[in-house]
């Protein structure tokens, strides 16, 4: 073998070589993110939707929009929704306590379990305290709790 094939060779070696560890696309530099879990508060549990102790029911939420005025009035509906939905919990697990009382047939009576949730339905939720927080992004999104 000759030196100039031998060249050829480590020529065509190293070009094989390097496509093979090159990759074919361009390599773009990805934009710092922020991590949600920064953004999101210590109290907010994202599996809660809501709640109820002995005195008080809760209903929580989490939105983001590109305006504030939007975030609050989308977070205010859904944790008046989440609210709404643990009073009703809330009187279905009572509604079947009392139906398992003697003389408790009343409350199995498919006219009365609809009055129940028309009642829940109704309930006017509009003075309810409202505790919120909001953080932006640098990208001007609106992240409430």
């Amino acid at each position: 073998m000759t030196m100039r094939n031998i060249i050829g060779w480590l020529f065509i070696s190293s070009v094989i070589l390097l496509s093979a560890c090159s990759t074919p696309e361009t390599v773009t530099e990805e934009p710092e993110r922020i991590e949600e879990q920064d953004l999101i508060p210590t109290w907010y549990d994202s599996t809660i939707s809501s709640s109820s102790d002995s005195i008080s029911f809760y209903g929580y939420s989490l939105v983001t929009a590109t305006d504030s005025v939007l975030a609050i009035r989308l977070g205010d509906e859904s944790a008046l929704g989440n609210l709404r939905h643990e009073i009703d919990a809330f009187l279905e697990k009572t509604r079947l306590d009392l139906s398992q009382i003697d003389g408790g047939d009343v409350y199995e009576n498919r006219s009365f379990i609809m009055k129940l949730r028309k009642a829940a339905q109704s309930i006017e939720l509009s003075q309810s305290d409202m505790d919120r927080e909001m953080d932006v992004t640098d990208e001007g999104i609106y992240h409430l709790y």
